[in-house]
């Protein structure tokens, strides 16, 4: 029994032993990691590199091996940023010289732009395939020819104008909220300095409304100047989308004005009148400076195109009411093809000023190209014309408020 004891009590005294031989060893070398876990917090650190979010390349190398530090480094989380939007200024600025104009016939049925009567057409003086449609509310733009319509520069202030720029940028002007421009997806609103931009009423003239002329790789606008109670002409010009303008003074005028861009030249006719002659002004504007030419011939319809100006006028020769401006010599008639009467209102005249010039004689349509008349088409006698395209296309409405084109 004695025997049995003693190596039990040995075998007891040898496990003591082993166990304090361990314990002994995991302090040391937890004495170690504390040791060398201080010495690593206390040292001194450089900058933390540059962070790289480039792809490594992908080598055929074992796994790392990641270890697990006391203190967890910060997480640096790099989230890749889309280029900043351009600004309004860079998004509307100079786009260089204007593109070939086109004006191939768009081949889509007509659609209405929608359940609301539009009253104003315009289309774009370089492209047959643009359109803008409005009332005083809304603008609507098509670039198929009218086979599809988006609702564009929605805001505050009633409709005045529309219009494109040469590069089919959709140029609107509202009532106190200035020049709205877009370019794809993007719009922004300008000031229009120097120019009154409100709608008429029993005190405003509609000829006082002004006017935003497409078709230029400059912006312009017309009207009557800001607070002149005198009935001047204003011109507001801009060669960087509207973030700076410089102006030319049109004079005195009665009549609306007309205008249209010749490369970098804008042209603008002014009709007036004063209590002992009246006539008309050609200004030019230019970089260098603005021309004035008298034309002598005052009329309240008048149009403009590349070759020069028509007017109706009761002072052309003969019965022909219609006339051409030779430059550098006088006024030409023109003849357009013959019409019947229609009824009370026996034959009934107008100019459409537009892309394309157009002359309306009851229910018959001819394009005007220079001193040539185009071939005369029908147009509804009771419908109300409103723009042409550079297709040649006569647009208005028709006696139910439809939009109609021939």
């Amino acid at each position: 029994m004695e025997t049995t004891q003693l190596v039990l009590r040995r075998e007891a005294q040898r496990a003591r032993y082993r166990h304090a031989w361990w314990i002994a060893l995991a302090a040391g070398a937890s004495g170690n990691a504390l040791l060398v876990l201080a010495m690593w917090a206390s040292a001194p650190r450089a900058a933390p590199a540059n962070v790289s979010v480039m792809p490594a390349p992908v080598a055929a190398s074992p796994a790392p091996i990641i270890v697990a530090s006391p203190v967890a480094a910060p997480v640096i989380v790099v989230v890749p940023q889309p280029a900043a939007a351009p600004t309004g200024a860079q998004a509307f600025g100079d786009l260089g010289p204007c593109p070939e104009p086109h004006t191939a016939r768009p081949t889509g049925a007509l659609r209405q732009p929608s359940d609301a009567t539009v009253e104003h057409v315009a289309a774009a003086p370089t492209d047959s395939r643009l359109v803008a449609a409005w009332n005083e509310d809304d603008v609507f733009v098509s670039r198929d020819g009218g086979s599809s319509w988006d609702r564009v520069l929605a805001g505050p202030g009633a409709v005045l104008d529309a219009s494109f720029d040469c590069h089919g940028r959709v140029l609107v002007l509202r009532e106190g909220n200035g020049l709205g421009m877009r370019d794809g997806v993007r719009e922004a609103w300008r000031t229009v300095p120097g120019v009154e931009l409100r709608v008429s009423d029993e005190d405003y003239q509609p000829r006082d409304m002004a006017r935003v002329i497409g078709g230029g790789r400059s912006l312009a606008v017309t009207g009557p100047r800001s607070g002149d109670g005198d009935g001047e002409a204003w011109a507001a010009i801009s060669d960087d989308g509207g973030v700076s303008w410089h102006h030319a003074d049109l004079g005195w005028y009665d009549g609306t004005t007309h205008a249209a861009w010749e490369g970098d030249a804008l042209r603008i006719m002014v009709p007036w009148t004063d209590c002992m002659s009246e006539g008309i002004r050609l200004v030019t504007v230019t970089g260098s400076g603005v021309k004035d030419d008298e034309l002598g011939e005052w009329s309240a319809n008048v149009a403009l195109d590349r070759t020069g100006p028509y007017v109706l006028s009761e002072y052309c020769e003969g019965d022909a009411l219609l006339c051409i401006w030779r430059p550098g010599r006088d006024w030409r008639a023109l003849v357009p093809a013959a019409v019947v009467a229609h009824g009370d209102d026996g034959i009934t005249l107008q100019v459409v000023d537009g892309p394309v010039d157009v002359i309306i004689r009851n229910d018959t349509v001819q394009t005007l190209t220079g001193a040539r008349l185009g071939k005369a088409r029908t147009w509804p006698f009771d419908a109300d014309p409103l723009a042409t395209d550079l297709a040649g296309r006569l647009w208005g409405k028709d006696t139910d408020g439809r939009l109609i084109r021939r």
